[in-house]
């Protein structure tokens, strides 16, 4: 029974003795989150109490390695993504191998394009402004619009849930205006998109649905005109991507890109300006495509 409580107590002196002079990789960074581009010091943090002759590897996952216990530089990261940076400690001429791993996430720039369009149903010269959006993710956004003449500003608080990522503003009088919206991540990366336009009336009387479908029923996007003044027309996916440009007497799309092929079912938005430059012959706003007949 001796004999069994002294060899317990070797086997377990022995794991304790193991376990304590175990080799460890790990490392730390000085940031690990960033938009656009970051640049990450790394150092190592590894422990070898038993002082073994050990190799390392560090993999940044872009493209870029290093064999020295600490990098020599900064390591930059130069596009949006989530990188897996590992750290790989082995023993030279020996069984010991140890990895450790740290994500490092870099953030597409925020966006700060817009739509508008009028919405007179609220009210007479009133417009409705819509971002682009900014990247979806976990990351709090904060909105700044600004119109002038006017000094009218709005902001969404920050820790605000409420996203003012939409403004509506009814304009005092017609005349020429020019809205601005900043869009600010929690690291600090900014986006500003300015916008001048002609706030009048309502003149041309715009379609908000058709299906070109080939079934001879609402088959084109046309708004009537008086067949003397010249219009571009301009068709833009949500995000802000140009799908359709036209300039004539006739405002007419019917449902394809400018490369002639099919525009994806979904919402688009329209810029309908006349070319002699006339304030009050413009529009803009949403036009919903479906094919389903």
């Amino acid at each position: 029974m001796a004999l069994s409580k002294y060899i317990l107590t070797a086997f377990f002196l022995v794991a304790g003795i193991f376990k304590i002079t175990a080799q460890s990789a790990s490392f730390k960074a000085d940031t690990i989150e960033g938009c656009d581009s970051i640049k990450v010091t790394f150092t190592n943090t590894s422990t070898n109490p038993g002082n073994l002759d050990m190799s390392y590897t560090w993999d940044f996952d872009n493209g870029q390695q290093s064999a020295k216990f600490n990098p020599d530089h900064p390591v930059w990261f130069n596009q949006p993504g989530i990188y897996n940076v590992r750290l790989i400690m082995i023993e030279k001429n020996g069984p010991r191998k140890d990895t450790f791993k740290l994500k490092i996430s870099v953030r597409p720039h925020p966006n700060a394009f817009f739509f508008l369009a009028d919405t007179f149903k609220l009210g007479k010269l009133t417009y409705i402004f819509r971002s682009g959006k900014a990247p979806v993710d976990s990351i709090k956004y904060r909105y700044f619009w600004t119109i002038n003449p006017g000094s009218f500003s709005r902001a969404d608080s920050p820790g605000n849930d409420r996203i003012c990522d939409t403004l509506i503003h009814a304009f005092p009088s017609e005349g020429i205006y020019t809205v601005n919206l900043s869009v600010k991540d929690s690291f600090g990366c900014l986006d500003n998109f300015n916008y001048t336009f002609s706030v009048s009336e309502k003149l041309l009387q715009i379609p908000n649905v058709f299906t070109p479908n080939g079934d001879g029923k609402n088959d084109y996007f046309l708004v009537p005109t008086n067949g003397r003044t010249v219009f571009s027309l301009h068709i833009y996916t949500s995000s802000g991507l140009l799908v359709y440009k036209a300039e004539s007497k006739t405002i007419m799309w019917d449902g394809n890109t400018s490369s002639g092929s099919q525009a994806w079912p979904g919402t688009y938005f329209y810029i309908i300006e006349s070319v002699s430059g006339e304030p009050v012959k413009r529009a803009a706003g949403f036009v919903v495509l479906l094919r389903e007949k």
